[in-house]
């Protein structure tokens, strides 16, 4: 099979080459009937029309790449709607509409693998353009230091000149050595750089220049040094003349020079037996800061009001890693005077790694617990971490939940979700040490920790070390020293019994992606069966039972009025996708609302029962075998009754919940035909339409036969659905129907892209049904209210405040004709001939 497909791409890129544009659009539509090459055919249609962008092939590329960016992880059709986007802006339409989809394709694109040079330089493209010059800056100085091939200098070159001019350069440390690069301008003497080295200054000529070719045949000079520097200096710059004989410092310094061996570590260390019982230690807590006035502020007063219910606690150390706000360094020099916290303050910034490798050092006999800044605990917290970091001989280290904590995440692995506030946070520690608080619950086995709250065993640091200095500072230095340590023989545990409040991103902001995907790929080299581990912990799940145990125990600890609003009727919504609950729920956070939803899962074998207030919580259900458990938690929350919001309850649901669930919506019997024509579009070019209606609206007849009569139109629409549905492959073969569920898809970033800026000239609304007048209102914008197509026989239940836009002003609504053939037919008769193809123009 493998075989075949590459034979079919090569046959579609000779043809292609040759400028056989129809033919590869014929071969891609039979593909689309194939789920195994769908995801290639809509490909090759966004290939095609990036090569040969005629009006037809955009507007089918851009439906097939908005179809396949939602449904694959693959950044290839996310580069191709950037590029389709840009070739597309001159020419038509609203330019700048579509240089804004170029840009904010570019920067998903980016943002999903922030290491590929080629995403970097279209990313960093579209930001030349942008009034202020400093996001390119910062874009530029954070991968400066990393770059090395001669190829991605090349092609970063312009945009290094049009952000800092020439000379431009930046340096790393390399094992034991220092290295840098410069780009100068061609044609000049090669100059001086310095070498500042603490007091000390150094002049030295760069050993290596070459030029490198840019496009239209300009030119720069590459400047490439090496040097061999010993032990540690506290300060490392170098700086360059500029043209106007000015230093001007290579990106990357300040830094210092640092052991690339993990420090602490002791020879004589060993793997403590199985059955051997280790002594506790006291705990330092160490909390490197760098940025975040109020967050570390929060962080510290939690730590220490909650001194005093620790019996383990020693000390509170705090590293100032050179931080560049002047409030937050006084913050903890008041701190420090009071006596609050011990304070030792970096000269220049050293990183996340460089400043916990120097506060593990600082207390050799100590426990330590690396605590991010932008933390929050509660309780006896330390005492029950540590109580789960003993409970077996051989664990390294001990994560707690938390609202956002990688696998340790309380709603589910990886699904982060908002802080909760001082008081919230308190009712879920107490929920999480009463219900989880007995060794046989307290805690689960991990492939790793997670380093925003990581208790970590002295007799582990000893014999391992401290984190390795040669990542790249901050994230997956946590993961390396866990499976470092798993590969001796320690385990990682999760404390189930402990909740720890987390902000999240506060000192890397857009940097951790990339810091993230640059060391994930050392990480991948060193440990080959560390992401197969992980994937495995995700499916797994072992700490199900314990978040479970931890929300039904909050659950029936809340008052009923703090849950929900007890004037409102007791009937809960029930949603076709955790994304339209969670969507529903937003909506009411942006109102001051309680919410509470119901939603079925992708798989339908589960139920989701969430809620908003007082912060986010989740609990899941299998039916038939939870159907005890729902039902209490029902009357737990005063509700009565369920009231589906789309038709496509399962009828197990029905059949196990037969006394909550109100009726269904109506169900359509055969109506007549849809005419291909409508009003304000059969005369123009081809148009994206998005497609709202039940799974049920989507799969009857009228529908995919007027889809089919869209292809046979010379100007018929493209065919975005917002919902899933079960088409024959004749539709597929359409080439006209490009599922875009967005309504139903919990890729935010993927979702908001698509929804703000795909060129959609409008909705077409299959039924009335509150979901999908819900997904219909959703998709405008207040500077994009889309017009609304109804079948002539709906137009008239169109509720009164659906008709208003998000701008406030009326919509516009048009009639969608019925086909003059149109009567009621049975199954599989074609809905509409020829001659009634323009009979929809009202």
């Amino acid at each position: 099979m493998a075989d075949t497909f590459n034979r079919l791409h090569r046959e579609l890129q000779t043809r292609l080459a040759a400028g056989d544009s129809d033919s590869v659009l014929d071969v891609a539509r039979g593909l689309l009937g194939d789920p195994r090459t769908r995801d290639d055919a809509l490909l090759w249609m966004g290939l095609l029309a990036a090569r040969a962008p005629a009006a037809e092939t955009v507007d089918t590329g851009l439906a097939a790449l908005a179809s396949l960016v939602l449904k694959n992880e693959d950044v290839s059709a996310l580069r191709l709607l950037e590029r389709l986007a840009t070739i597309r802006s001159p020419r038509a339409g609203d330019a700048k509409a579509w240089r804004a989809l170029a840009s904010v394709a570019a920067a998903e694109a980016y943002r999903s693998e922030p290491t590929r040079p080629d995403l970097l330089v279209a990313h960093a493209t579209h930001l030349a353009d942008a009034a202020s010059p400093a996001p390119l800056r910062q874009l530029l100085a954070r991968h400066a230091p990393q770059l090395n091939a001669p190829d991605e200098l090349r092609r970063l070159a312009p945009l290094f000149q049009r952000a800092f001019g020439w000379p431009f350069g930046a340096i790393r440390q390399a094992g034991e050595r220092l290295q840098g690069w410069c780009l100068i301008a061609p044609d000049t003497p090669t100059p001086t750089l310095t070498l500042q080295a603490g007091q000390r200054r150094i002049a030295f000529t760069a050993t290596r220049r070459h030029p490198l070719t840019l496009e239209g045949d300009e030119r720069v000079d590459c400047l490439r040094f090496e040097l061999a520097l010993q032990g540690q200096a506290e300060s490392l710059a170098v700086s360059i003349a500029d043209a106007e004989g000015q230093p001007r410092q290579l990106v990357g310094g300040p830094l210092s020079l640092q052991d690339t061996r993990p420090p602490h570590r002791r020879p004589d260390a060993s793997l403590p037996a199985e059955d051997a019982e280790p002594q506790r230690r006291a705990v330092t807590v160490l909390v490197p800061v760098y940025r975040g006035l109020e967050v570390t502020r929060r962080c510290l007063d939690s730590v220490l009001a909650h001194r005093a219910a620790n019996r383990a606690f020693q000390r509170l150390v705090v590293i100032d890693d050179a931080s560049p706000e002047p409030e937050l360094v006084a913050l903890l020099d008041a701190y420090a005077a009071r006596g609050d916290i011990e304070l030792h303050r970096q000269p220049l910034n050293r990183g996340f790694i460089g400043t916990v490798n120097h506060g593990l050092g600082l207390h050799t006999a100590d426990d330590v617990v690396l605590l991010n800044s932008d933390t929050r605990v509660h309780g006896d917290w330390l005492d029950r971490l540590q109580h789960t970091a003993y409970r077996h001989a051989r664990t390294a280290s001990a994560t707690p939940l938390s609202n956002n904590g990688e696998l340790l995440s309380y709603l589910a692995p990886c699904d982060p979700a908002p802080a909760p506030d001082d008081d919230a946070l308190a009712r879920l520690d107490r929920a999480a040490s009463q219900a989880n608080g007995n060794d046989a619950t307290r805690d689960a086995r991990l492939p790793t920790g997670c380093g925003f709250c990581l208790y970590l065993r002295r007799d582990a640091l000893d014999a391992l070390g401290g984190l390795d200095p040669t990542l790249i500072r901050g994230y997956g230095e946590e993961s390396d020293w866990c499976y470092r340590a798993a590969a001796q023989g320690w385990h990682h545990r999760g404390a189930l019994d402990v909740v720890v409040a987390h902000e999240g991103g506060v000192s890397f902001g857009a940097e951790k992606r990339l810091r993230v995907m640059q060391n994930l790929s050392v990480l991948e080299a060193r440990y080959p069966q560390a992401e197969r581990a992980f994937t495995a912990a995700l499916q797994r799940d072992s700490l199900l039972p314990g978040r479970r145990r931890l929300w039904r125990h909050w659950l029936r600890t809340q008052p009923m009025e703090a849950l929900r609003d007890l004037d409102a009727p007791a009937t809960l919504p029930l949603w076709p996708s955790l994304a339209h609950a969670e969507r529903a729920l937003d909506t009411a956070d942006t109102q001051g609302q309680r919410g509470i939803a119901l939603a079925l899962s992708r798989q339908r074998q589960r139920l989701t029962l969430t809620g908003n207030v007082p912060h986010r919580w989740r609990l899941d259900y299998t039916l038939p075998d939870d159907r005890a458990l729902l039902v209490d938690d029902l009357h737990a929350l005063g509700m009565t009754a369920i009231d589906a919001r789309d038709d496509s309850v399962p009828n197990w649901l029905e059949r196990w919940l037969p006394a909550w669930c109100t009726p269904r919506p109506r169900s359509y019997a055969e109506p007549p035909a849809l005419a291909p024509a409508m009003p304000g579009i059969a005369a123009q070019t081809p148009r994206l339409l998005a497609v709202a209606g039940t799974s049920a609206s989507l799969s009857q007849p009228r529908f995919v036969n007027w889809l089919q009569a869209q292809a046979r139109e010379p100007r018929g629409a493209r065919l975005l659905p917002l919902r899933r549905a079960a088409w024959p492959a004749s539709a597929w073969r359409s080439g006209h129907l490009f599922p875009l569920p967005l309504a139903e898809s919990r890729y935010r970033e993927r979702v908001d892209l698509l929804r703000h800026y795909l060129p959609l000239a409008g909705v077409v609304l299959l039924d009335t049904t509150p979901l999908t007048l819900a997904d219909a209102r959703w998709l405008d914008t207040a500077e994009r209210p889309l017009p609304w197509w109804l079948p002539e026989d709906l137009a008239d239940t169109l509720p009164a405040d659906a008709q208003v836009a998000a701008d406030g002003g009326s919509r516009p609504i048009h009639r969608l004709a019925l086909a003059r053939h149109g009567s009621p037919r049975r199954r599989g008769h074609p809905a509409t001939t020829p001659e009634s193809h323009h009979d929809g123009i009202v």
